[in-house]
């Protein structure tokens, strides 16, 4: 069963604040070093600047505080923004990422994506105020971020039972494009969906 949610996100703002950030989220992944510095519910609030969790403390939902119960990040500092980017456990760190632009005067504008559990999307907040939340179908997502070539590269002879099924099976990308686009993706996923081939003996 997948659990794996695929985040990234990139922190703009002052450069004194962005090292802040970058301290914290290696303080928090110092914590927990024997597990390769995995960010978990007890260390997050580190990331934020605040002591860790201990045993005794009030109980809280995480997924609701934080977005997931664990988040397997790396650090990409570029000097002028931060890339947070790595796996959580079912769903995104948006809320994380909002509370961490509040706490450090940040922006930051993310993506995450989770096809085997059918999801993606894009998350923005501007020194922790919400500007985008938009959660989409998997196939959605990748066809606003990617456009179709990666969800035609991805499918190349995939088998489906017919090309209306195949067309069937993406019908909600209709949502996100406009008429001649859907026109255009359904000529191409013709020329990359296989259908079962028959012989006599499947007559018999």
């Amino acid at each position: 069963m997948a659990n794996h949610c695929w985040n990234w996100s990139c922190f703009t703002g002052d450069r004194a604040d962005l090292e802040k950030l970058i301290a914290n989220v290696n303080k928090a992944m110092e914590l927990n070093a024997e597990n390769s510095g995995l960010l978990w519910y007890g260390t997050y609030s580190v990331a934020l600047g605040l002591p860790p969790w201990q045993e005794g403390d009030p109980e809280y939902d995480v997924y609701l505080r934080y977005g997931s119960k664990w988040f397997d990040v790396d650090i990409d500092d570029n000097k002028d923004h931060v890339n947070l980017i790595g796996s959580s456990a079912w769903s995104p760190m948006c809320e994380f990422f909002r509370k961490l632009s509040a706490v450090y005067n940040l922006n930051v504008e993310a993506e995450y994506e989770e096809p085997g559990m059918d999801f993606g999307g894009f998350f923005s907040a501007e020194v922790g105020e919400v500007t985008n939340d938009k959660q989409l179908s998997y196939y959605q997502y990748r066809v606003l971020s990617d456009g179709t070539d990666s969800i035609l590269e991805g499918i190349e002879d995939a088998d489906y039972d017919s090309l209306e099924d195949a067309i069937e099976h993406f019908k909600d990308l209709q949502e996100v494009m406009d008429r001649k686009q859907w026109e255009e993706f359904k000529s191409e996923l013709a020329g990359v969906v296989t259908t079962p081939q028959t012989n006599d003996h499947d007559k018999i």
